[in-house]
């Protein structure tokens, strides 16, 4: 959790299986993927990522805006 922290990202674990994030309409798609890295970093430390994707794939990605019917 403290890996979260660092970066100023609250995260509460819920149980051994779940955490849980809150986002809100300042939360860009970069903060999304810096959620993803520290998680994937979390994983390379403590799995056999072989099975995963990995991050760098999220780099070249395009992303679409939040549809303006949807936005605050």
């Amino acid at each position: 959790m403290s890996e979260f922290h660092k970066h100023g990202i609250n995260i509460r674990k819920i149980d051994n299986e779940t955490v849980s994030l809150s986002f809100d309409e300042m939360t860009t798609i970069y903060d999304l993927e810096e959620v993803i890295e520290i998680l994937v970093s979390i994983k390379k430390r403590s799995f056999n990522t072989s099975k995963f994707l990995p991050a760098e794939i999220f780099e070249s990605k395009l992303y679409s805006k939040v549809p303006i019917e949807i936005k605050r």
